[in-house]
């Protein structure tokens, strides 16, 4: 193995100290006497070193005053330094079925689609089997937790965070650590499927939520909530306590809907239309509604949140909301190498980006007849 020449060593020593600021833009660096010395080699070797920094920028020699960093490509040198070369989307044994979901599937796309024009490399990383990823220069994460506080502990984030690593939540935050995030706002999610229904003349409207309770859901069907209420507020609607069903499962699924929907339709006085806070439930409120004699839209309206792929060929097609989670996996990217890039003798200032969803209108939600319409309080 061949060695590397002196002047080289010198070279890259040099360049090391001056993005890691040993030398003030002020002061000139050692003289190359100075330098043969503390490298034990010749002037020669050691002035070759100063010409090669000269020559690619880094420093400005100036006759009897000596040489001195320059300023310009010290600020190109720590943005190198600090650049992302490879991203890791840093998970705890997601199941194979929870990243087919079309919300992940797209995320996963705009990640990797923006890498792939960065030439950044991209990999999934699983913490739970592989333990800490590499704190290595140019790595940088985007973390995806499960917004309940059984993934990543917080202390782990926090203590990754105090490493300086270039890290990002996507999808759930954590206000109290300071950690960049960026989030579809599901507070959003939740006020467009229930505005929708409102301008469509219904005031009595049910929510299906996945849970074990109203105070152990995690952050987006909770968000999704403070999205119905806020419309139904804003509208001066009766907010009715009976019409919040909260259905506990694993993973979402028609089942949940179904069992949510059956309780909404044994009420006293069930709602004309129904928020189901993902898509899955939806078509199970649905297949409910049908098992009743009813149908959809005529009868009961459905609103769902994921636009998955089979929605628009639903009988009858899914309104829906689309979480935008392509832009939100780009944006995670862009938000990360800015991050990344801010000076790093100075604190980590906040950096936050909330992606907007957008409503989907197809056939499961009618304007309510004025003979249903009658019949509401």
């Amino acid at each position: 193995m061949n060695k590397k020449p002196m002047y080289e060593i010198i070279y890259k020593t040099l360049k090391e100290q001056i993005i890691n600021d040993k030398y003030p833009l002020d002061k000139p660096l050692p003289t190359q006497i100075e330098i043969a010395k503390m490298f034990n080699t010749s002037e020669i070797t050691s002035r070759r070193a100063l010409v090669e920094l000269a020559t690619d920028g880094i420093i400005t020699r100036i006759r009897g005053k000596g040489s001195f960093v320059n300023p310009s490509l010290k600020n190109q040198l720590e943005s190198e330094q600090n650049k992302i070369t490879k991203i890791y989307y840093v998970h705890t044994e997601v199941s194979f079925q929870l990243l087919s979901h079309r919300f992940y599937v797209d995320l996963l796309e705009g990640i990797h689609h923006d890498c792939e024009k960065k030439n950044i490399k991209f990999e999934m990383w699983n913490y739970h089997r592989n333990g800490e990823p590499p704190n290595e220069k140019g790595v940088g994460l985007i973390i995806l937790n499960d917004g309940k506080g059984d993934g990543i502990s917080l202390d782990v984030l926090d203590k990754w965070k105090q490493e300086r690593r270039p890290l990002i939540t996507s999808h759930f935050y954590y206000p109290h650590l300071e950690i960049p995030y960026v989030v579809v706002n599901n507070v959003n999610s939740g006020y467009l499927a229930t505005q929708h229904l409102i301008a469509h003349k219904h005031h009595n409207i049910g929510i299906i939520l996945t849970g074990d309770s109203l105070l152990d859901m995690n952050q987006e069907f909770m968000l999704r909530l403070e999205g119905y209420k806020l419309a139904l507020s804003h509208h001066q609607i009766l907010f009715r306590s009976e019409n919040i069903q909260i259905v506990s499962g694993e993973h979402e699924s028609e089942q949940m809907g179904f069992e949510g929907m059956k309780r909404l339709l044994a009420l006293n006085n069930p709602p004309t239309a129904v928020v189901a806070t993902s898509d899955l439930k939806a078509f199970g409120a649905i297949e409910a509604i049908k098992d009743a004699g009813l149908s959809v839209p005529e009868d009961i309206s459905v609103v769902g949140i994921d636009d998955l792929q089979l929605s628009k060929y639903y009988s009858p097609a899914l309104t829906t909301i689309n979480q935008n989670s392509y832009t939100l996996g780009k944006r995670s990217v862009e938000l990360l190498e800015e991050y990344a890039m801010l000076d790093k003798n100075n604190n980590k200032e906040l950096i936050k980006d909330e992606i907007y969803p957008k409503l989907i209108v197809r056939d499961s939600t009618k304007m309510l007849s004025e003979i249903k319409r009658s019949g509401e309080i």
